[in-house]
């Protein structure tokens, strides 16, 4: 009687065992697949999704400067800083000479010499040179203050108030202009000189129409 009831003990105690085995078997292999569940239906972007939201930045491109010979500027530039003229014209700005004046654009730049009253401008640069030494010409359009020129044409037009003789001369691969203003107080010699190469001292651009302007609009003190 006695192993009856052990025998029944140690089955009960078996049984119980093996439910408990069964019981956390069946809880891991639960855990488990909500493990793999959770990670499939993950709600983070992979790289490739970033990649399609947040795209590289485009390079910026910066604009080619070119000249823009139609357009004149505003403003006063001068070299004499007291008694600066006002330009009677918002699109010219003013060059202030020891005795003479000009108007010219404002997106071209004026070089001063140090070692004469000659000018040089720029039309593709509006920054200013003061004082530079002037022994060779730099930019494409050259005046010589003082200087009586020697034109070498029979053509004479009127620029302003003044009679202007002018020289156009082809070259191989441009052009180069030459005005000579003969004034009773001060003579000028102006040139322009354009070429296709891009070499020193010229423009690949033809500025003449806009030299002539900047021409007529010279004023001479006592003149």
């Amino acid at each position: 009687m006695e192993n009856k009831r052990n025998l029944v003990a140690a089955a009960i105690i078996v049984i119980l065992l093996l439910a408990v085995i069964i019981g956390t078997a069946i809880y891991l292999i639960t855990a488990f697949k909500g493990r793999i569940n959770l990670f499939n239906g993950r709600s983070f972007f992979p790289f490739s999704s970033t990649r399609s939201i947040f795209p590289a930045a485009s390079p910026t491109v910066l604009p080619t400067l070119k000249p823009n010979p139609s357009i004149l500027g505003t403003n006063t530039t001068s070299n004499s800083p007291t008694n600066s003229p006002t330009p009677t014209n918002p699109q010219l700005q003013i060059y202030q000479g020891s005795n003479f004046q000009l108007s010219y654009p404002k997106n071209w730049g004026v070089l001063t010499c140090n070692n004469s009253i000659n000018i040089e401008l720029d039309p593709y640069n509006s920054s200013n040179q003061p004082n530079y030494p002037c022994d060779f010409a730099i930019k494409p359009v050259t005046f010589l203050v003082g200087v009586t020129g020697n034109c070498l044409s029979e053509q004479t037009i009127k620029l302003g108030e003044s009679s202007v003789i002018k020289l156009k001369q082809n070259v191989t691969s441009g052009v180069n202009y030459h005005w000579c203003v003969k004034d009773a107080s001060l003579n000028f010699d102006i040139t322009h000189r354009v070429n296709s190469t891009g070499s020193r001292a010229t423009s690949k651009d033809d500025f003449s129409s806009q030299v002539e302007q900047i021409i007529s609009s010279i004023k001479v003190a006592g003149g």
